[in-house]
């Protein structure tokens, strides 16, 4: 069952189901019913994490000598786009895959969108979205534009085919060593509730709904490849009337003179 889990949470975070039904499941035991309602990150907690990530400096390896120690944390102040990269995961919605795989020539500032098109695994394999509706173009915010645009002028890396969220030496960011060095670390210096880097995607989502975006855009900038995937994961989070409301509308037509 441990096996089958894992599998079923690796497919929920790249949506290819709506949720992962073995979570919590004991085959002795009594089967829960109904689907996974997403729960984002709270508004306080991402701010918490956000005031940290400005001048946040990973641990230095061990054996380093001052001189060594001294490049390190140079190297460090200097590629730290941690906020940078959270906030874009926080407005965005893209999952990590293709966050990483961005390079500066899917990013128009002039029209202030990003083209998502390609995704990298772990082993810096690229290729393209794993859906068509994956392929997307998503619209960015002034204050978002704006701070892309001033991290091209700054990094090093600003040519076309470079990587919009590099690792230090300038190549693809690997996920799983990220969350390792940066995140987890961060997230413990903020004192906030452990919430893994696709609660961001799903914080994107709920900021969407909130600003009034109907459930077809949501489907559209999320990526999801059918209509389900969406409202199985975040109908709930629409707004509704009362159902007394609503019964008393539908009421008001049967008893009409």
């Amino acid at each position: 069952m441990g096996a089958l889990t894992r599998t079923l949470q690796h497919a929920v975070s790249q949506d290819m189901v709506a949720s992962n039904i073995a979570r919590g499941i004991r085959v002795t035991g009594k089967r829960g019913e109904g689907v996974q309602k997403i729960v984002p990150p709270t508004k306080d907690d991402l701010a918490a994490v956000l005031r940290f990530a400005a001048s946040f400096v990973p641990d230095v390896p061990r054996g380093f000598g001052e001189a060594a120690i001294a490049k390190f944390l140079k190297r460090a102040a200097e590629s730290n786009d941690l906020a940078l990269r959270i906030r874009f995961a926080a407005a965005t919605g893209l999952r990590a895959s293709e966050q990483w795989a961005l390079r500066w020539r899917h990013i128009d500032l002039d029209t202030r969108a990003v083209l998502v098109e390609t995704r990298v695994d772990a082993f810096g394999d690229f290729d393209t979205t794993k859906s068509e509706a994956g392929k997307r173009t998503i619209p960015l915010s002034k204050i978002l534009n704006e701070e892309l645009a001033a991290r091209r002028s700054a990094t090093k890396f600003k040519g076309a085919d470079d990587f919009v969220f590099p690792s230090v030496e300038g190549g693809f960011t690997r996920h799983t060593m990220f969350i390792a060095r940066r995140w987890k670390p961060l997230l413990a210096k903020a004192e906030v509730k452990d919430f893994g880097w696709h609660a961001l995607r799903h914080f994107a989502v709920s900021t969407w709904i909130e600003a009034g975006l109907q459930p077809k855009a949501v489907q559209t900038l999320a990526g999801h490849s059918t209509y389900s995937i969406t409202m199985n994961r975040y109908g709930h989070m629409f707004p509704s009337d009362d159902h007394a409301a609503a019964m008393d509308k539908v009421a008001a037509a049967l008893y009409a003179d």
